[in-house]
């Protein structure tokens, strides 16, 4: 007899819209065919054997629908959820796992499916966002769902770019491999234009409280720009009275961006230093006195300076 258990739980994901994430999302819009915006579904694992789990979303009300490739969309649905070391295996881990239960009410969650013969597959879930990132990821799926359409290489190719800039998004690793053997991206540089370049430095708001980071492809063309203007924000938070984690964490980004992690020497002296911040081991006097020695380092910095005095 097969033994089926049922739970109501939901994944919680810390998704980023902000600068510097990286651009699966451009995947994940790509291989889905039908995105739906959804607060009425549940998950369902179901033991098949002794080295089988069936797991499965079973999704009772669609209140948007975002994308649509597959024709008439059904009032409910139920689709197989792919898992790590279960349907496929590899390096790496999956997050798919059993969480308390959470009230819906006031957030939404998107579910990136896949329609194929077999039926529906759950590609990725966003969930717990609020009203903000969720219109977020609408214009996102909106914008590109036309990007897919278009059938010229030159444009297609320079309208995703577009894409990420606007998005903050990094361009994601197929992409660069795809465009790379296409021609068009050539000894790993990406020919952005002028205008995507000052797109792309617009955007970057150095007087926000949660510090993003900008794209790194303006980091060479506005070096000096940025250098300032990270260093107005790693002194305000030097002079705070009262740190708070986040606040240690974000100078020590702040430092990484402009040294490029110390010339990605990760082993160099001061780049240790920024683990410390975040460490217990550090009283909060001693944390003010790396981050002093951390500003004076970034002050100074140009770009491929020896990471050793």
């Amino acid at each position: 007899m097969k033994n089926t258990f049922i739970y109501s739980f939901y994944l919680i994901l810390f998704t980023t819209v902000s600068f510097g994430q990286n651009g699966n999302s451009r995947l994940i819009i790509q291989k889905s065919n039908l995105v739906i915006e959804t607060k009425d579904y549940e998950k369902k694992q179901e033991l098949i054997n002794d080295c089988t789990t069936k797991h499965t979303i079973k999704v009772n009300t669609i209140n948007q629908v975002l994308k649509n490739k597959i024709g008439k969309v059904p009032q409910s649905l139920s689709a197989k959820i792919v898992v790590f070391n279960m349907d496929y295996f590899g390096d790496g881990c999956d997050d798919f796992g059993l969480k308390p239960p959470y009230n819906l009410n006031d957030s939404y969650s998107l579910l990136f499916l896949h329609k194929d013969k077999e039926g529906y597959r759950l590609i990725k879930e966003y969930t717990l966002l609020d009203e903000e990132l969720l219109n977020i990821h609408k214009k996102q799926i909106e914008e590109y769902t036309v990007i897919e359409k278009l059938n010229n290489p030159i444009e297609r190719f320079n309208k995703t770019l577009d894409w990420f800039i606007n998005f903050g998004l990094e361009p994601d690793p197929v992409f660069i491999t795809y465009y790379t053997h296409q021609g068009y991206i050539k000894e790993g540089h990406i020919p952005y234009t002028d205008a995507q370049y000052k797109k792309a430095f617009s955007l970057f708001d150095g007087t926000q409280e949660d510090y993003t980071e900008p794209l790194s492809f303006i980091r060479e063309k506005y070096y000096n720009e940025l250098k300032e203007s990270h260093l107005t924000q790693m002194q305000l938070i030097i002079d705070k009275k009262q740190k708070s984690f986040t606040d240690y964490y974000n100078f020590g980004r702040m430092v990484t961006f402009i040294t490029n992690d110390f010339n990605n020497d990760y082993d160099s002296k001061d780049s240790t230093l920024i683990y410390s911040l975040t460490e217990n081991k550090e009283t909060e006097e001693e944390k003010l006195k790396i981050m002093k020695r951390l500003f004076e380092i970034v002050s100074s910095w140009e770009p491929n300076t020896n990471t050793q005095e």
